[in-house]
């Protein structure tokens, strides 16, 4: 069952822009009676701030309408809107980017870069590099490393390649076999 999340402050102040410039085209819509006053005004409100409300006659323009009818408020209200939208995708592709690579920006927090002298650390991949990983972390790693990568692999692959590494001693693979199944609990 999926919550919902609370809106940011972005969502928030974007449905509020957004129920105001609707407002608006139902103040349009309203005080257009016939067809071709209608078509008129829907072309005026093709692009948000060209909408030109000093021509209804009306009093029921509040203060949004009266804001809008100013080109150069419209304009800046459009632009606001638009930075909005375009934080909130750059949040949302972050996000998203986040769920599908997983832990993998996690790299250069867990691990350690004197444990990868010999290599180039910013080119590891979790995936592609997983055995030569978790071989160094099992010879070299620290504490943190090793929790890292056996929170991060399953157990099976982390066993599999210190059990499997020549350049792992008996003693390093005891050691990895007692705390994979220790963490278990």
């Amino acid at each position: 069952m999926k919550t919902q999340n609370k809106k940011s402050l972005f969502e928030i102040k974007l449905d509020e822009l957004r129920a105001n410039k609707e407002k608006v085209y139902a103040l349009v819509q309203q005080q257009a009676s016939d067809s071709e006053t209608i078509t008129y005004y829907k072309q005026q409100a093709k692009e948000f701030g060209e909408i030109d409300l000093e021509i209804l006659d009306t009093e029921e323009v509040d203060e949004t309408a009266y804001l809008l009818s100013n080109p150069n408020n419209a304009k800046a209200l459009e632009e606001s809107i638009q930075e909005i939208e375009q934080k909130e995708t750059i949040r949302y592709k972050l996000l998203e980017l986040r769920k599908r690579i997983g832990n993998k920006g996690i790299v250069n927090k867990y691990l350690v870069k004197s444990t990868f002298w010999d290599s180039e650390f910013e080119g590891l991949d979790l995936e592609k590099d997983k055995g030569y990983i978790i071989s160094r972390i099992a010879e070299r790693g620290t504490d943190i490393e090793v929790s890292f990568i056996i929170s991060y692999y399953s157990k099976e692959d982390v066993l599999f390649v210190v059990n499997n590494a020549p350049e792992i001693t008996p003693k390093t693979k005891n050691y990895f076999n007692t705390i994979v199944y220790e963490n278990e609990d």
